[in-house]
């Protein structure tokens, strides 16, 4: 008996598996293109990467076990020139404890712990990696990262309805305040809504700015899906601040789009990565597990190639991609909302930190969608304004040929099943040198970059769909004031026949 069960057991799951894998070949396109051959058709030869750093086997997250270590952590910078670094590097971290924040295709971001600094260092010595140290002090830079608000700044700034700065890093509760206010001073145009629940029980905040037009194009927004990267979150809300108060500054493409927004998709990992320094480069969000065992990465928890490169099924892993797809209530609530949206939302801009690119699908291994040349393009187009206004450059390209394959992450989901036309991973500033804890002094700047993205996205979807709203009022207006004014010449010329016709009848009595 109970080897029957066994079988039917294997079977259900053999038979779930190839349902999965058939449901995935029924939406990844036929017509995908390899980076192969892009490459070749440019002239370009691209080496074939090994297995990714060794990403599905066990890692130590980035927790840090005191305050006190927190200020002796280093981070690296190492370099990757070819297979033979990497199979050096991989031989390292199989010796030591190492934590990768970054990657891309030329060099690894690692941080360094006190306790491992100098073994590290003679590790990388011995087999020949040059490296450069980043980051000497990471507690020095914790510190220096969110300055305090004054009492006077607390004090003006609450005199608007809310407490959000944009000179600041803010909590959860600050954000979703300012979205409430937001709500209640631009009703006309601003909607707000819970579309979910996080783990600890809070709430998936998402304001909706309107176009006034029916049937228009929507772009969706989102940050703060790593608990780490605040400066995301930050962003995302002052390119809402740009939306909503200075509306009437906008160009006109811009306000011819809706826009939905989730400035905070993980507010249980933020949250954790304020309560105290050793807990600053918590990633992932919190369920339930223990210790340093616990969290989801929901950037690998979602539903489209769930499982394959570049995620762990070891729990302790930053890059843990969870029970199952769309598992965590966080992606569950972003994937059923987007799913309710479909085909309205044509843009899906996702906001992380760090390393200046502009990225789009696919993610899950070295393919390019059929329009690739469009998002290439528009992707451009966002770059080169971000370097004509902020002197700042972003690369543009496929996530996985630029930095690293990563399966079940939310722009190839809302590819794939959101049949979104231009998704994007937005990786801001900077480039290192502050990584995930850059000054809150750069959130402007960050701000004006992705706002620059936006445009981008906002045009492409105005000229592809057909919209021209202001040529289009202009057209029904003018067609509109025409018929008037030809009825009114209809009327005169009635009220005129009438009264000739009147005056010849009373000549004629005369």
């Amino acid at each position: 008996m109970l080897r029957a069960v066994l079988c039917v057991c294997l079977l259900a799951s053999a038979s779930a598996a190839r349902s999965r894998s058939r449901s995935d070949e029924s939406v990844e396109s036929k017509e995908d293109i390899s980076i192969e051959e892009v490459s070749k058709e440019s002239g370009s030869a691209e080496d074939e990467s090994s297995e990714e750093y060794g990403v599905n086997r066990p890692q130590s997250p980035t927790q840090i076990s005191s305050n006190e270590e927190v200020s002796g952590a280093k981070v690296f910078r190492v370099s990757i020139k070819d297979k033979n670094d990497e199979r050096d590097f991989e031989r390292i971290r199989s010796k030591t404890f190492i934590d990768m924040l970054h990657r891309s295709k030329s060099d690894v971001d690692i941080l360094v712990r006190p306790s491992t600094y100098e073994k590290t260092k003679d590790l990388l010595r011995s087999a020949n990696l040059d490296y450069e140290i980043l980051i000497d002090n990471l507690g020095k830079r914790i510190e220096l990262e969110n300055p305090a608000i004054s009492e006077e700044t607390a004090e003006l700034v609450g005199r608007q309805g809310h407490k959000l700065t944009f000179e600041h890093y803010h909590r959860v509760e600050d954000q979703h305040g300012y979205l409430d206010y937001l709500a209640e001073t631009y009703k006309d145009y601003v909607t707000l809504e819970s579309i979910g629940t996080s783990h600890e029980g809070r709430e998936l905040k998402l304001i909706k700015i309107s176009s006034g037009y029916p049937n228009a194009s929507a772009i969706w927004i989102d940050g703060g899906i790593h608990a780490r990267e605040w400066i995301a979150s930050a962003t995302v809300l002052h390119i809402v601040r740009e939306l909503t108060e200075y509306r009437d500054n906008l160009p006109e493409e811009m306000k011819q789009v809706d826009y939905y927004v989730v400035p905070m998709v993980n507010p249980d990992g933020y949250e954790f990565s304020h309560s105290a320094y050793r807990n600053r480069l918590w990633r992932k969000n919190r369920a339930p597990g223990s210790g340093s065992c616990q969290g989801v990465d929901l950037n690998r928890n979602y539903g489209y190639k769930w499982g394959g490169k570049g995620t762990s099924n070891y729990k302790c892993s930053d890059i843990f991609r969870g029970a199952g797809p769309n598992s965590e209530p966080e992606t569950k609530a972003v994937a059923n909302y987007i799913g309710k949206k479909k085909p309205e939302i044509q843009g899906f801009l996702t906001f992380h930190s760090y390393g200046q690119y502009i990225l789009y699908p696919w993610g899950y291994d070295k393919k390019l969608p059929p329009d690739y040349e469009d998002l290439q393009r528009v992707g451009d187009i966002a770059a080169q304004r971000i370097k004509e206004k902020q002197g700042v450059k972003y690369k543009v390209g496929n996530s996985a040929n630029m930095l690293y394959a990563a399966a079940g992450a939310a722009d190839d989901w809302a590819k794939a099943y959101g049949k979104v036309k231009y998704t994007y991973t937005v990786e801001l500033r900077d480039e290192g040198s502050y990584g995930f804890v850059i000054p809150s002094s750069e959130i402007t700047a960050c701000g004006k970059d992705g706002f620059e993205v936006v445009r981008a996205v906002a045009e492409a979807l105005v000229k592809t769909s057909g919209y021209r709203r202001k040529a289009l009022d202009e057209s029904i207006g003018s067609n509109w004031l025409d018929s008037l004014m030809e009825k009114l010449r209809r009327i005169q010329n009635i009220f005129l026949g009438s009264t000739l016709t009147m005056r010849r009848s009373e000549t004629k009595r005369a």
